[in-house]
């Protein structure tokens, strides 16, 4: 091998087993991004007071709390970002507004257990509530959902039969916007404040990114090897990141991903097909999303919204509806415990989740 192949080889992360390029280095994006110092910066700059850490005081019965005993809202529980522990240990991300009530991305621009990218969608809420002449376009869902309680216990939104294709296209549109508005920020010369000193946002992930951090020496899984020996495996080892790659570089590689739409149609359809499967065989999950008969798009020249679709829908429809993140739920529903994100296809075989403590200060789990 030549070493300018080589040298190339050591800025590349290569995808695991049925992943794709632009899957593998999302997945890099959204680990980096979750970390605490990193995501409660992006939070403030979007405009929140704060992002709050999972607390299981803050919350009954799966809905956070944001009144006092008297019924009043609490002051330091508004315009904050906030995470939510699901029962399979993972995160999920809500808004909560100026007046109290959740804004969950599920019921706006995401399918229920889809993948994940709730953190980015809570930022933008933060964002737009903070800034409401803003609007970066993106598609609101609330609509085509109906509330579902199939197990009788857990209420959850699911897309109406009629409406699967459109909330398919609704949905990774949606994806393909959000990714880039938060590649935006990230591009941008914003200031954070550390102490008394203050640096830009870029240099914070770069600060991440560097070989000597933290970051890449946790230990994200212990696996089983093929001689039934215990190993541990690290966040440069689970996401297969060149040491010598920098952080600007990535960047640059993601941007490119992120920008053609076919990758991000591509990445969400596994999730549809695997649903659709699971349909004919009889073992859908309960709380699937419901769009297992969409159809996939293959040809660029579909890939824009079926307007006639879509103008079908919102005919009927009061325009102040689609707005979003306005109308607060029944408490039956807020109740909601199953809030699944999961944006991570690095499920290796016989991986046995660590659960010792994470050697980052106040890691966020994924």
């Amino acid at each position: 091998m030549s070493r300018k192949r080589k040298a190339q080889e050591d800025l590349i992360i290569y995808p695991t087993q049925g992943e794709s390029f632009y899957e593998a280095y999302h997945s890099v994006f959204s680990s980096l991004t979750g970390e605490y110092k990193i995501y409660r910066t992006l939070a403030i700059i979007c405009g929140a007071k704060d992002f709050v850490l999972y607390n299981p005081d803050d919350y009954i019965n799966g809905e956070y709390l944001t009144k006092d005993r008297r019924g009043n809202i609490d002051p330091s529980k508004i315009n904050v970002i906030i995470s939510k522990k699901t029962p399979n240990n993972e995160t999920h991300y809500q808004y909560v507004d100026f007046n109290g009530n959740i804004q969950d991305p599920y019921e706006m621009f995401q399918l229920y257990n889809s993948h994940g990218n709730c953190f980015l969608y809570a930022l933008y809420l933060a964002f737009r509530s903070n800034n409401p002449t803003v609007n970066k376009n993106l598609n609101n869902i609330r609509n085509l959902l109906e509330i579902k309680n199939d197990d009788g216990i857990h209420p959850y939104y699911k897309v109406k039969p009629e409406y699967a294709q459109l909330a398919y296209q609704l949905f990774v549109d949606n994806d393909y916007k959000i990714i880039d508005w938060a590649l935006s920020i990230i591009d941008k010369k914003f200031d954070y404040e550390i102490g008394p000193t203050s640096a830009t946002l870029r240099k914070l992930y770069n600060d991440y990114w560097s070989a000597k951090s933290d970051f890449w020496n946790n230990t994200i899984a212990t696996i089983i090897d093929k001689n039934n020996k215990t190993k541990e495996i690290t966040y440069r080892q689970h996401y297969n990141v060149p040491i010598k790659m920098t952080f600007d570089v990535f960047l640059t590689y993601l941007t490119a991903f992120a920008h053609d739409k076919e990758n991000t149609y591509q990445m969400t359809w596994e999730q549809v097909e695997n649903w659709d499967v699971q349909a004919k065989s009889g073992t859908l999950p309960y709380d699937n999303s419901g769009i297992e008969d969409a159809k996939q798009i293959i040809k660029p020249d579909k890939y824009d919204i079926d307007s006639n679709l879509y103008n079908d829908f919102i005919k009927n429809v009061n325009p102040i509806q689609l707005l979003g993140g306005n109308k607060k739920l029944t408490r039956k529903f807020n109740k909601t415990k199953y809030r699944n994100k999961s944006n991570k296809k690095r499920n290796k075989t016989n991986i046995k989740r660590n659960k010792s403590k994470s050697r980052t200060i106040n890691k966020i789990k994924k």
